[in-house]
């Protein structure tokens, strides 16, 4: 494999950034409430580049159970634009986890808890401010689409997803040390 060109020495993190990383500033943290609210009332565009939904319903309620017990979130991208009907925003990346917090929250789905292998219903819980007290990291920007495009496909072409069958020897193991 040929690489590609290189830096020269003493190249400062802010210019090796990702364009449109460095724009977003810090992450902030957003209540799922709003983020759910802004999505299900359409005022979160979702861009053509986008896959359709694809997470199955237990791939969905994993997601979830994950969430709810505190693991670490990848981070939602939302593009903010100006249309004819003024400021809106376009969900660069996060369109299969809102699609399962919505599923959850409209008690379709349960939760798979992973650290006990049990489901919860969200009309089961006895915690109603569960919307307020979670939050995601949310990096907004303005930018054009080719930069959206970029940082979509900068986002979701690297690294090899695992297997089923590679998930399943590691769910074996587990199951062998009880």
């Amino acid at each position: 494999m040929k690489w590609p060109s290189t830096l020269p020495h003493g190249v400062g993190y802010a210019e090796i950034q990702h364009p449109v990383l460095s724009r977003c500033g810090s992450t902030y943290r957003e209540p799922i409430s709003a983020l759910l609210y802004q999505y299900r009332k359409g005022e979160i565009l979702i861009p053509d580049y986008q896959r359709p939904a694809c997470w199955t319903p237990t791939q969905q309620a994993e997601f979830v159970g994950a969430l709810l017990e505190g693991a670490p979130m990848p981070c939602i991208y939302i593009r903010e634009i100006d249309t004819e009907e003024g400021p809106r925003d376009e969900l660069v990346d996060g369109q299969q986890r809102m699609d399962a917090l919505a599923a959850w929250d409209d008690g379709k789905i349960p939760a798979i808890l992973p650290s006990q292998g049990k489901c919860v219903w969200k009309k089961d819980m006895d915690w109603p401010g569960w919307r307020l007290s979670i939050c995601f990291p949310v990096g907004r920007f303005r930018g054009t689409l080719a930069e959206a495009i970029g940082l979509y496909l900068a986002l979701n072409t690297k690294g090899t997803p695992h297997t089923q069958q590679e998930l399943d020897r590691v769910r074996e193991m587990l199951e062998d040390m009880s």
